[in-house]
């Protein structure tokens, strides 16, 4: 397991991002994959594949913003 902290912050909450959702934010916003395409080879479906995408997204926004 990897984990990412500022430096100089006090030990806070964490957040864990499983790998399916690591997977979607590679595919959609590092590969430029649509959705549909992304879904497709993860071999999920279209709304799997968005609420993995989106879990993932509102956990690294909470992430970056509260420091987490």
């Amino acid at each position: 397991m990897r984990c990412f902290m500022p430096e100089g912050c006090p030990k806070i909450e964490a957040i864990s991002v499983t790998l399916e959702e690591l997977e979607t934010v590679r595919l959609v916003d590092l590969l430029e994959l649509d959705q549909e395409a992304a879904a497709c080879y993860m071999g999920i479906s279209r709304k799997a594949f968005r609420n993995a995408l989106m879990n993932a997204r509102k956990k690294i926004a909470a992430a970056l913003v509260y420091g987490m």
